[in-house]
């Protein structure tokens, strides 16, 4: 299970360079899974500079550094490390444990996202991110290093307009690690309604050679004119070898995974309609 926090925003005018603006964000990540309840904290600061390159959308570039406190920890009482099995007899062996409950490490990731209107209506984005700059890590075994392999990641995501009410929201995410790779590709069909900011997804995407998955989400009025809230699930197939979980304890691991996320946006003045491409051009 996992629970994930998040808020950015624009800095105010004042804070703009050379005809760019600042923004600023952070995201803090809680998630522990496994039957030996293996989990982690994130906690993450996000700066980032936005500028249009080329006016009236035909090119628009935006840089960020992603700042990472990671905290990672284990259950001890429900491991059994090789530090505490007699090698002759394996036999338990109480009072050695060289098993670390709670380790933290600092990293550091960049990234760059190009943003232009294909014909004036079709948002494009493409962003490229390279993770684990500083390489870190820490083994929860003794007092061992770990060097992270670096992640090179690549996102791009369009809004393709079907009529005034229905649009189609494909995206792709390729996450490429030494020595994995992986690939996300699918889309959402999105239905907005004309006078309010209700509006409801389905889509379904496919991580390559592992999971099928699913999701919905709808947007409905938040508290103020200007606020919407989005509220979605998604539940994972897992369609490789690892859905063979009989060997599992299926109280505490299970072959598929259901995510549930709400995000609070408090868009810049009133609400007003716009056709649903000029509305929110998707970002990931």
């Amino acid at each position: 299970n996992s629970v994930l926090l998040s808020y950015d925003r624009m800095l105010p005018e004042k804070f703009n360079v050379a005809g760019g603006k600042f923004g600023v964000g952070g995201i803090v990540t809680r998630d522990q899974a496994g039957e030996t309840s293996y989990g982690y904290t994130q906690i993450k600061f996000l700066p980032s500079y936005h500028v249009p390159i080329i006016p009236n959308d035909i090119l628009y570039l935006s840089a960020g550094l992603d700042f990472t406190a990671t905290q990672n920890g284990i259950d001890k009482t429900k491991v059994l490390p090789g530090s505490q099995i007699d090698p002759e007899t394996g036999e338990y062996i109480m009072g050695y444990d060289n098993l670390n409950t709670n380790v933290w490490y600092i990293d550091m990731a960049a990234g760059v996202n190009a943003y232009t209107l294909v014909k004036g209506i079709y948002p494009v984005n493409l962003g490229i991110t390279l993770v684990h700059l500083l390489k870190p890590g820490k083994s929860l075994v003794g007092q061992s290093q770990v060097n992270n392999p670096r992640r090179f990641n690549i996102n791009a995501n369009t809004v393709i307009k079907i009529d005034s009410n229905i649009s189609l929201l494909p995206s792709l995410i390729w996450l490429k690690q030494k020595p994995s790779d992986e690939v996300n590709v699918g889309t959402f069909a999105r239905y907005s309604f004309k006078t309010s900011p209700y509006a409801v997804y389905l889509g379904t995407w496919w991580r390559i050679n592992d999971a099928v998955i699913v999701g919905a989400a709808i947007d409905f009025p938040g508290f103020q004119p200007n606020h919407v809230v989005n509220f979605g699930i998604s539940y994972d197939f897992t369609a490789s070898t690892f859905n063979k979980s009989s060997g599992w304890s299926t109280k505490t691991v299970g072959k598929n995974s259901f995510e549930v996320s709400i995000k609070y946006i408090i868009k810049k003045g009133l609400f007003k309609y716009i056709p649903p491409v000029k509305l929110n051009p998707v970002i990931f």
